[in-house]
């Protein structure tokens, strides 16, 4: 799913770790990134997407094709409902293009 993630050893049993704390953007907008996002409802696969491309925020075309459903944008509204911390350029107007949402940086 295009994560950096490094062997610290060898064998079965080695450990592993993430070499990159986040997706390059390359990859989160990619069209494989979308096209594996599972979830039965248009909600689910939406959190999903977010939280696996996160910090990076997503078009509307993205989330569209993420949600397989026009109606993305109340998906979204009954995400925050629901208490998700998702942001849109009204929350970081200098971080967030227009029509764009992402989760909010927890550590921030």
């Amino acid at each position: 799913m295009g994560w950096q993630i490094e062997t610290l050893g060898a064998g079965a049993e080695a450990p592993y770790r993430l070499a990159a704390p986040q997706l390059e953007e390359t990859v989160a907008t990619s069209e494989s990134t979308i096209e594996s996002v599972g979830g039965k409802h248009p909600g689910e696969r939406l959190i999903e997407y977010l939280l696996h491309i996160s910090p990076w925020p997503a078009s509307p075309q993205q989330l569209e094709r993420v949600a397989k459903t026009p109606a993305w944008r109340q998906e979204i509204r009954e995400l925050v409902d629901q208490g998700w911390l998702i942001q849109s350029h009204d929350d970081a107007p200098h971080d967030i293009p227009p029509g764009h949402f992402r989760l909010a940086d927890l550590e921030g």
